[in-house]
């Protein structure tokens, strides 16, 4: 090599040691905020809030999916895969049940307990974060987005409860992440390959868990296309990654929903949430400034609480 060649710069690999110190610590702190929050449930010192198992009532849905997470490691342990796999519930409680199966010998359910899958999800969605904000910008912007959504009080917390979010915000980063690497500086075949099907199971995934944000899903395909196919054209950059991984995005958005029978398995709805009685009567007390509420007829809801909720609630017990 001459003298007065530039050095060669090492290519970064996915976990530098940067990343990985990022990641330890945010671990460490979310293992922490865990552990705290059952702590305070445990010892109701935060009643209104906290439950003995941890779960808050600010992501109330936990309290349904409870007990069917037991249940389900109750069915993985005695019946087999298969019958766990089959089982007629959401995705997200599936998978919740899965640390259960090992730890629910030692203890029964609490947020201690689905950990392990809330850390995963948690530290998933700090690294697609990073890649993100390096694909745009630099890996230091990265770092820091990774940092403050990873330090974002609402995040952290609701990342420690037993919630649907953080696997759809876990699979739609990949798709996002997925396109903006295409728009950013192409795929080489083989790479075009990959992220294709990486996107593939991240598109399946959201129509199972959030099936609502297929529209979402529609536009941001449409735009990022767009723009992809814009920068090829001006730049006459590689059509065969790109294409071949767009191709995959589209047909897999296209043939999903003709499987929607094959995915309902996955969409049920076992315990339906029962509203509080303070949310009833904020649901009744909002619906009587509409207009249209006088002149609903007879078939209106009826708002008013139950007896023995009233009486209690006059006697000041909760």
């Amino acid at each position: 090599m001459p003298a007065n060649a530039p050095p060669t710069r090492k290519s970064e690999s996915v976990f530098s040691k940067s990343t990985l110190r990022l990641l330890l610590m945010m671990a460490i702190l979310h293992v922490v905020v865990t552990t705290a929050v059952f702590v305070v449930g445990k010892r109701a010192w935060m009643p209104s809030q906290f439950d003995s198992n941890g779960l808050g009532s600010f992501a109330s849905d936990g309290f349904t999916y409870q007990d069917e997470v037991m249940e389900l490691a109750e069915i993985l342990k005695t019946q087999g895969v298969r019958v766990w796999a089959t089982w007629p519930t959401q995705l997200h409680v599936r998978i919740y049940s899965l640390p259960l199966v090992v730890l629910s010998r030692w203890t029964g359910f609490n947020v201690l307990a689905v950990e392990p899958v809330n850390l995963i999800y948690y530290l998933a969605i700090l690294l697609l974060v990073l890649k993100i904000g390096e694909t745009v910008i630099d890996r230091r912007t990265g770092i820091l987005a990774a940092a403050i959504v990873g330090l974002w009080p609402s995040f952290l917390l609701h990342t420690t409860q037993l919630l649907r979010d953080p696997l759809l915000i876990t699979v739609f980063l990949v798709f996002i992440l997925g396109l903006t690497r295409c728009l950013k500086s192409g795929y080489r075949w083989q790479k075009g390959l990959i992220a294709g099907v990486l996107c593939a199971i991240a598109i399946v995934v959201i129509r199972i868990v959030r099936m609502p944000m297929w529209d979402v899903l529609w536009a941001t395909a449409l735009i990022a296309t767009v723009l992809i196919v814009f920068k090829m054209l001006r730049n006459r950059g590689a059509w065969v990654g790109a294409s071949l991984f767009l191709g995959l995005v589209f047909v897999t958005i296209l043939v999903t929903p003709h499987f929607q029978a094959s995915l309902r398995n996955q969409q049920r709805v076992k315990n339906r949430r029962v509203l509080l009685p303070e949310e009833v009567q904020t649901f009744c007390d909002d619906d009587r400034h509409d207009p249209l509420f006088s002149a609903r007829g007879p078939g209106r809801i009826s708002c008013a609480l139950p007896e023995h909720v009233a009486g209690a609630r006059q006697a000041g017990r909760p």
